[in-house]
């Protein structure tokens, strides 16, 4: 509601739709309007620093109304560089949705007669490989690989992995269905951590190149074993 006394808005009004102007509510520096800055200044400095600075993919939350936006959802968090940033993955609902614009940055939202949570995970596009917690719940955690997995990125992947085990997950289970490569030491990382950190490991999705580096490791033997599925989805 406009503030034609003293100029901006208020951003706090009474059930009856009147302006809540006391004590300090009215001035630009309460403590009120200092924080709409400052959560406004912390979320940009998100963005930039991660997407343009750090070179980290973000994960961003939308709750649409059914029918909103004419089921076209646009997530680009601000004036972003053009194709500086891209879609990586959308979940609806926690289920993987395909149905996206990766440079475009926007989601084909599904037909739904509910409020729909969708997530939306963003990356600069010099990013070639992400690993994303889906869920941790009942001591097994869901782990989404998504490109490339070379050398370079074996911090990404055992960040995740020390998470779901400090979490007190005993089954990690990897979707790596997007995954197009996969380098040996990852295995041999994989391997190691099971051994001394006595967890059940699941892969769902394995093919190409990836499905045959785990089929030449030491890993293929104990997935057999443990009934871990190494192929396409079941």
């Amino acid at each position: 509601m406009l503030d034609t006394g003293a100029g901006g808005v208020y951003f706090n009004v009474l059930a009856n739709g009147m302006p809540f102007a006391l004590g300090g509510e009215r001035s630009k520096g309460s403590h009120s309007m200092a924080m709409y800055h400052s959560a406004e200044l912390a979320f940009l400095a998100s963005v930039y620093g991660n997407l343009l600075s750090n070179n980290q993919p973000m994960d961003f939350y939308f709750r649409p109304q059914p029918g909103a936006f004419n089921g076209m959802l646009r997530v680009s968090p601000d004036l972003l560089p053009p194709k500086s940033v891209k879609i990586e993955q959308v979940w609806v609902n926690g289920h993987e949705h395909r149905d996206f614009d990766p440079t475009g940055l926007t989601v084909r939202l599904p037909r739904s007669q509910e409020q729909q949570t969708v997530r939306v995970r963003l990356a600069p596009v010099s990013v070639s490989f992400s690993a994303d917690t889906l869920d941790t719940t009942g001591g097994r955690a869901q782990i989404s690989l998504l490109g490339t997995l070379a050398v370079a990125d074996l911090s990404v992947l055992r960040e995740q992995v020390e998470a779901a085990l400090t979490a007190g997950c005993d089954t990690i289970s990897f979707d790596v269905t997007d995954l197009v490569y996969l380098d040996p030491q990852a295995v041999r990382y994989l391997a190691l951590t099971k051994q001394h950190r006595e967890f059940t490991l699941d892969v769902i999705g394995a093919k190409g190149q990836v499905a045959q580096q785990l089929q030449d490791s030491e890993l293929y033997q104990e997935l057999a074993t443990a009934g871990g599925r190494k192929g396409g989805r079941s």
